[in-house]
């Protein structure tokens, strides 16, 4: 036991920023479990650092355990003093973690991956359902890059759709969506995180007004980076709260998810946080 790592706190910081509801927090004894005030200190310190960002003792357990024990153990028997700590983790995960969202039920978000086919007033897409579902007949806007298209799906089939258009409307990078839902939009805040070199296979910065790649929707859209005041650079394993402006109008929304890339590399990932 060594206490909160520097690391524990930055990840426990960026769940916080994420709106992560829940944690669940495994406090390894590491061989001292019989130092009962070392113990104390260092669920007291977890618990301060939790509350501090916001979590209370009913969303955010923390299991006692030995995990080297647990690893050595080869016995039959789950209860046993050994694997008792896995157990009580597993089972707290069961009871507080929430029930996973069936993203069949919320509103429609299908980007073009591919334009098929194109006639007059009918052109043929493929892409993929990110969530809801599509149905023959039904009424769908076709946002991105400044557009709103009004239209509706005349067929389906897979992960290919008809829809009514003209054939110089769509273009990769646009997405279906329920209408009047989803706008586009070229201003957004966000917060970034920057992959490690053991995560990523590269160690690249981000600098004032930098000029990375948003990957959004299938597509690379250029951008332009403006970092918080008193920041020059976010570091591999580092976030930041950020502005970024795109060279043309994308569909998004609070909490839609993108990729970072900077040389061709994908160097961090990124969430929406806010429109203007």
């Amino acid at each position: 036991v060594e206490g909160v790592s520097r690391d524990s706190q930055a990840h426990l910081n960026l769940a916080h920023q994420m709106h992560i509801p829940t944690v669940i927090s495994f406090l390894n004894t590491g061989g001292i479990s019989k130092d009962d005030e070392l113990l104390d200190i260092c669920l007291q310190e977890m618990n301060e650092l939790l509350s501090e960002c916001g979590w209370g003792e009913e969303t955010t357990p923390i299991i006692v355990g030995d995990a080297q024990k647990a690893l050595n153990y080869r016995g039959t028997n789950i209860t046993s003093s050994q694997w008792q700590p896995i157990v009580d983790l597993i089972f707290a995960m069961n009871r507080k973690m929430p029930a996973p969202v069936d993203t069949a039920h919320l509103p429609l978000i299908m980007p073009i991956h591919e334009i098929v086919e194109a006639a007059k007033d009918q052109v043929s897409i493929r892409g993929e359902i990110v969530q809801g579902q599509l149905a023959v007949g039904q009424a769908v806007d076709i946002v991105g890059k400044g557009d709103r298209i009004k239209t509706r799906v005349l067929s389906t089939k897979e992960n290919e759709v008809s829809v009514e258009s003209e054939p110089d409307w769509l273009s990769v990078g646009q997405v279906l969506c329920p209408p009047k839902t989803i706008k586009s939009h070229s201003e957004l805040t966000a917060l970034v995180y920057l992959l490690t070199q053991e995560e990523s296979g590269t160690h690249i910065p981000l600098i004032e007004n930098d000029r990375p790649d948003i990957y959004l929707w299938g597509i690379d859209m250029p951008a332009h980076l403006k970092l918080p005041s008193g920041l020059s650079l976010i570091t591999p394993g580092d976030y930041a709260h950020v502005t970024l402006t795109l060279d043309l109008p994308l569909a998004m929304e609070v909490g839609t998810r993108f990729e970072v890339k900077k040389m061709g590399s994908r160097i961090g990932l990124g969430v929406v946080t806010g429109m203007e």
